[in-house]
């Protein structure tokens, strides 16, 4: 049980959650604070193993990084980016290579992340994909200038909708991915 409460903090549950949902296997005294300390530390330890694994192995062709905001704060009241690395094999596989709490996507932030990848032997990529983040482009810019950069096509059709009258959005946003999936489809022939 212990080594399934990590996996149910990561689904979103609480310390009062697992107590009240648990309080049948452990009684009225319910799941005590050492053990979710326990667990806590454990999952901690898993992220921390994953996050300084060895990349060097990893033959990235596609790098894809983006900042999150989410409804997590640290140390202020603003919400913090959570930045994001993942890629693609030559295979085709998708692999997450980086989170981390940045506070904001600032240039300094991005190089963080992208110095953190380097130093785990992440080899070059074919080609960066990316939003219009001006603090992650001079990043890249900075640590690999002459890896290749192409717009996300899923920040290319939000910034447009966000020009489009709402009535208009979904007739905008349905044509957009039929032509992106046409695209798509002939640039793998």
């Amino acid at each position: 049980l212990e080594e399934t409460i990590p996996l149910l903090y990561v689904e979103g549950l609480s310390t009062r959650d697992f107590k009240r949902e648990l309080k049948s296997l452990w009684g009225e005294s319910g799941l005590s604070r050492s053990s979710v300390s326990r667990a806590n530390k454990a999952l901690k330890e898993a992220f921390n193993n994953w996050r300084r694994r060895d990349l060097s192995l990893e033959e990235i062709i596609y790098l894809f990084l983006d900042g999150i905001y989410l409804e997590v704060r640290g140390n202020s009241r603003n919400k913090e980016a959570v930045l994001v690395a993942h890629g693609i094999t030559r295979e085709g596989k998708r692999v997450v290579l980086h989170l981390s709490l940045g506070g904001s996507e600032s240039t300094e932030s991005w190089k963080g992340v992208l110095n953190d990848l380097v130093e785990r032997g992440l080899r070059r990529p074919q080609l960066f994909i990316a939003d219009g983040n001006q603090g992650l482009l001079k990043a890249i810019k900075d640590i690999w200038p002459e890896v290749a950069r192409q717009h996300c096509t899923v920040h290319r059709i939000r910034n447009v909708l966000a020009r489009v009258p709402k009535k208009r959005q979904d007739e905008v946003r349905s044509e957009s991915t039929r032509l992106n999936s046409s695209h798509v489809r002939t640039s793998r022939m």
